[in-house]
C-alpha cells in the first residue's frame, strides 16, 4: 500500500515539473499532490514552482486555476493574507533530488537578484531572463513568451520590495513611464499593463466566485 502511494505521489510530481506537460495537465497534477497528499516539505516547493509559472498567463483559464491553487497552497501552509495579496514564500532545499534550476523558464520572481529600478538594473533582470543581450541591442520584448515577460515583470517589482497586487503593479508602470523604459526596453510597459490586466481580471473573478449567492 505505501508503495503504491509512494509510486503516486513520484508520478504526479513527475508531471507537474515535466516542462514538455500541457500547462492544465501539470497543474492538474500539482492540484491533485496538494490535495492527496498534503502540503509536505516536499510537496509545497514543487506546487509552489507550477503556479509560479502560470499565476499570470496569457489564457486566463490557465491563470484562474494557477490563482485558485495558489489560494489552496495558502490555506494549506495555514498563511493568513489577504487573497490579493498572498506571497508563497519559496523554500529552502526546494526538490532536494532534482538540478536547481537556472533563471530561465519555470523560475520563480524571487530567484531573480533584487534591483533597484533603474536602466541598469531593468538591463540586468532581462538579461538574466532571457541570457545573453544580443550585440545589436535590446530586443522588442513583446517578442518573448508570456513565462518569460512575467519573470521580468515579477523581477522588477519584486526588486523595488513591492506585491504583485494591482495597485503596486500599476505603480512600478507609473515608475517606468517616468524613466522612459520603453525607449531602452521596448515592449516593457506593454507586457507591464498586460500583467496588471490579467491579476485585476483574475481578482474579479475569485471575488465572484467567492461573493454569497
Amino acid at each position: 500500500m505505501q508503495n503504491h502511494k509512494t509510486k503516486a505521489i513520484q508520478r504526479l510530481r513527475a508531471t507537474a515539473l515535466d516542462e514538455n506537460e500541457a500547462p492544465l495537465e501539470r497543474l492538474r497534477a500539482a492540484h491533485r499532490l496538494l490535495i492527496d497528499h498534503g502540503a509536505s516539505d516536499r510537496n509545497s516547493p514543487i506546487v509552489n514552482r507550477v503556479l509560479k509559472q502560470f499565476v499570470a498567463d496569457a489564457d486566463v483559464n490557465i491563470a484562474e486555476r494557477a490563482q485558485k491553487l495558489k489560494l489552496k497552497l495558502a490555506k494549506a501552509k495555514g498563511l493568513k493574507s489577504e487573497a490579493a495579496q498572498v506571497e508563497i514564500p519559496d523554500e529552502p532545499g526546494l526538490l532536494e533530488t532534482e538540478e536547481p534550476p537556472a533563471i530561465m523558464a519555470g523560475v520563480s520572481a524571487s530567484e531573480v537578484p533584487k534591483s533597484t529600478l533603474t536602466i541598469d538594473g531593468i538591463r540586468e533582470i532581462v538579461r538574466r531572463v532571457i541570457g545573453a543581450l544580443p550585440y545589436e541591442g535590446m530586443p522588442d520584448l513583446i517578442g518573448l513568451s508570456t513565462e518569460k515577460q512575467n519573470l521580468i515583470i515579477e523581477g522588477i517589482v519584486h526588486g523595488c520590495e513591492l506585491s504583485l497586487s494591482v495597485s503596486e503593479i500599476q505603480s512600478i508602470i507609473d515608475r517606468l513611464k517616468r524613466l522612459g523604459a520603453d525607449t531602452s526596453f521596448p515592449g516593457l510597459i506593454q507586457i507591464a499593463e498586460r500583467y496588471r490586466q490579467v491579476t485585476g481580471e483574475l481578482l474579479d473573478r475569485l471575488n465572484r466566485l467567492g461573493a454569497p449567492q
